[in-house]
């Protein structure tokens, strides 16, 4: 893996009196990039999360979305314009002590 960046601390203190204070602020760019994984091409971390070659340690993959249904009217007019059926899963009552 390949890491380039820089990073900027800047601190400041004083004392008046009985009275001490500080301010600490730190600023950081950072870029790396996996080059080998021993041989594989990628690893997956959960079901977000991946470590492949030539990408970012820990590079996220996200879904694009088109939106939020607004109502479950809206969302069942998308489901009969696709023709999709969308399953709902939930958890088992029946479990729960009586």
């Amino acid at each position: 893996m390949v890491n380039r960046g820089m990073e900027l601390t800047v601190s400041y203190n004083d004392k008046w009196g009985d009275w001490s204070f500080g301010v600490t602020a730190n600023l950081a760019y950072n870029k790396n990039k996996i080059l080998d994984l021993d041989g594989v091409s990628s690893l997956v971390d959960g079901d977000l999360k991946i470590r492949q070659v030539g990408e970012a340690f820990n590079t996220y993959r996200l879904y694009k979305t088109e939106g939020f249904f607004q109502s479950d009217a809206e969302a069942k007019a998308w489901q009969d314009k696709h023709k999709m059926i969308l399953v709902i899963l939930s958890k088992r009552t029946s479990r729960q002590a009586t």
